[in-house]
Formats: structure tokens, sequence, C-alpha cells
């Protein structure tokens, strides 16, 4: 607690018991004093997830996908093909907007996957599938 504000600054984990009391004592009458409980709880895991979650993309033409990355407010996301960060041209490749661009022949096997990994939790990802065709 900042003793001049009184803003309190919860801990990063919940503590146990998760609640807490914050008294405040008056500088001006002495043994004045308030008492409130604070319960502290633990924020909600990032996550995230992709759209589409599966696409047929044709020889050298794009697909757009989009990652959304709740409960942080960092939303921003690594792109990932075949678990290679951006890709490469033998799979094709992605942009850091989104863009997948298929190769320019065929991959094998011709499905691939495109991952939006969450630079607040880069333990969180979301996975789709796409599937290369020639026609």
């Amino acid at each position: 607690i900042d003793s001049i504000s009184g803003l309190y600054t919860a801990p990063l984990a919940a503590p146990s018991p998760a609640t807490v009391t914050v008294h405040a004592t008056s500088k001006a009458v002495p043994g004045a004093m308030a008492s409130a409980s604070v319960t502290v709880v633990n924020p909600p895991p990032v996550s995230v997830s992709i759209s589409p979650t599966s696409a047929s993309v044709r020889i050298g033409r794009t697909r757009q996908f989009t990652a959304t990355v709740t409960n942080t407010s960092n939303t921003a996301v690594t792109w990932n093909v075949n678990g290679l960060p951006g890709g490469n041209s033998t799979i094709g490749t992605i942009s850091g907007s989104g863009l997948y661009k298929a190769p320019s022949t065929a991959p094998v096997p011709l499905t691939l996957t495109v991952t939006a990994i969450s630079k607040a939790d880069p333990s969180k990802s979301a996975n789709a599938t796409v599937t290369i065709t020639r026609k």
C-alpha cells in the first residue's frame, strides 16, 4: 500500500487466504481508523483463438488468418507455419499480419499447420490446418 495515497497494489498471485485487510489510520485524529477487506483473485489465463481454423489454399495464392488474444493488453502474436517462424518458400510464408502465401509448388505433405503464438504468454497458441490444392 502506498502510505500517502492509499493505493493498494495486489501481488502477482493471489495469497492464501485470498482476503486481506487494509487499514487506514488518521494522522489528524489520533486513534481514528477504518478497515476494508480486499479479495485478491488470480487473473484469467491468456487465451488465443485463430480464424479460420481450416482453409484450402491454391498453389501461389494467399489466405488471411486472424488471431484473437484475450485476457491481456498485449494482443500481439508470432505466426508460424509448421513450427517455423514466418514459414519458408517450401511450405509457404506468413506475414506478421497473418497473411499466408502458399508455395509455388505443392509441398509434401499437402496439409500444413499455421500457428498464432501469444507474445504475452508464448505457452498459449492456436492452430489452423491449411490444405494446399493444385487447382
